[in-house]
């Protein structure tokens, strides 16, 4: 922990400080960006970042300036930590970026659980904010998501998923075979897919996901991906509306109706997702498969517009996906690398 005595603060390495943090990225706003609307009203924007974070922490009367300052060392909980984060990273040499973000990942400044996927989906996003040039800064972000979340050698086809080695039961209807069959008596060798991982977007169109809401989508459902590394490229695509071709589906480690249910609620508030019930059904369809007593299988368009229209085997409050509409910034679309 930081230590201080009287006005004498230690403050750990990497630890990121949103006064000193915003205040320098407002210098350095004011230095390189000409006088212009666009530059006051990014100005205005950090400056009210800053009072926000301060808003949200509550700080005691009668503190010494080394102990009021340790309030504004930012925690890794806090909703805003990664805005905070990227907005640091834009300050420092490319060199010590990926130290940074190891020691983060390592979580000894404060739980990060699925880091690698939160810098990937939504710190490069929130990169976009600063309004001076960083580009060697997310360049070395991006090579860390790199090394870290893509094998070089990565497969773009799925291969047959593995069945999970517990067991949840659900009500969910069982409607197409497993997608692990036993083998057959006879071996035969086995050939490759020759059919295309995505249905061709003239035969069928993508569903309506705004693209502001692609990286929370990514973000979201990352964690239920049963093979992060083969899956990743494909999985990003599938996220942005598109239609994959059967044989090609992934599977998604956890139960249809706590998917339908966290679906249901993004079409809702925000409008985040714009289709009508009947096609998002088949997106789903389409894409998925999903633990179904204790095997992997298909759900059928018609259950799942059931699941989407109804209560009908709607999951437990505690047991849903939490969603975060608030702290979701309306610009937070996935980019390319």
């Amino acid at each position: 922990m930081d230590s201080s005595s009287n006005n004498t603060r230690v403050v750990l390495p990497y630890k990121i400080d949103v006064e000193d943090c915003g205040n320098a990225i407002i210098q350095k706003i004011q230095n390189e960006l000409e006088d212009s609307p666009r530059k006051s009203h990014f100005l205005t924007i950090f400056q009210v970042a800053i009072e926000a974070f301060a808003d949200s922490i509550i700080v005691p009367d009668g503190l010494s300036e080394a102990e009021y300052k340790a309030y504004y060392q930012i925690e890794t909980i806090h909703p805003a930590f990664y805005n905070w984060l990227a907005y640091y990273l834009t300050l420092q040499n490319p060199n010590k970026i990926p130290l940074v973000l190891d020691m983060y990942a390592s979580e000894k400044y404060g739980p990060t659980e699925n880091f690698n996927n939160a810098i990937e989906f939504l710190l490069i996003t929130c990169l976009e904010h600063v309004p001076f040039n960083h580009q060697a800064q997310d360049d070395a972000v991006v090579r860390w998501v790199r090394e870290k979340n893509y094998n070089l050698n990565e497969q773009t086809s799925p291969v047959s998923e593995e069945q999970p080695n517990h067991v949840d039961e659900t009500e969910a209807e069982i409607v197409e075979a497993t997608i692990t069959e036993k083998p057959e008596k006879k071996k035969k060798k086995v050939r490759k897919s020759s059919t295309p991982i995505f249905q061709d977007r003239e035969t069928i169109p993508d569903i309506g996901i705004s693209k502001a809401w692609h990286g929370n989508m990514c973000h979201i459902f990352i964690n239920y991906l049963d093979n992060d590394a083969l899956h990743r490229s494909t999985f990003i695509e599938v996220m942005k509306g598109r239609h994959l071709n059967l044989e090609h589906r992934i599977f998604l480690n956890m139960q249809a109706n706590l998917f339908c249910q966290a679906i249901k609620e993004m079409r809702a508030p925000g409008h985040y997702i714009t289709s009508t019930k009947k096609l998002i059904a088949k997106w789903i369809h389409t894409n998925f498969c999903f633990r179904v007593k204790g095997n992997i299988k298909a759900i059928s368009e018609s259950y799942c517009l059931s699941l989407l229209t109804s209560v009908r085997d709607a999951p437990e409050p505690k047991d849903k996906i939490k969603i975060d509409f608030i702290t979701s910034h309306p610009n937070m679309a996935f980019k390319e690398k």
